[in-house]
């Protein structure tokens, strides 16, 4: 995994803790998809929707990344780490809606995140 990598989802603290094993790191031209001490890497281009759902936790959206790999569907769902001193989940959606317009993505607001 690039050492630049930034971090765009979060463990919940209690409820939901054993839910979501899965830490999302981007870059410029990867998504990184870690578990444990296993690391999946993506090209940010088989990206092909990242949506809020419309599940809770800890009274956060659960977001959803969908990708093609080896021409099958995977779909991660995490929490993301966004707050007012860290916009990094908004900094990725960013650049997914700049260099990849075909991506769908749900809006991020005050109130979704």
């Amino acid at each position: 995994m690039n050492p630049d990598a930034i971090r765009i989802s979060s463990r919940p603290f209690f409820f939901g803790l054993f839910a979501f094993k899965n830490e999302l790191f981007f870059d410029k031209e990867f998504l990184y998809v870690q578990r444990k001490k296993e690391v999946k890497q993506f090209p940010l281009a088989s990206i092909i929707s990242v949506q809020r759902t419309y599940n809770k936790v800890n009274h956060r959206e659960v977001w959803e990344l969908t990708l093609i790999h080896e021409r099958r569907k995977q779909s991660y769902r995490f929490l993301t780490n966004i707050t007012l001193s860290n916009p990094n989940f908004s900094i990725f959606l960013q650049h997914m809606k700049k260099e990849y317009p075909t991506c769908r993505l749900s809006k991020l607001t005050v109130w979704t995140m």
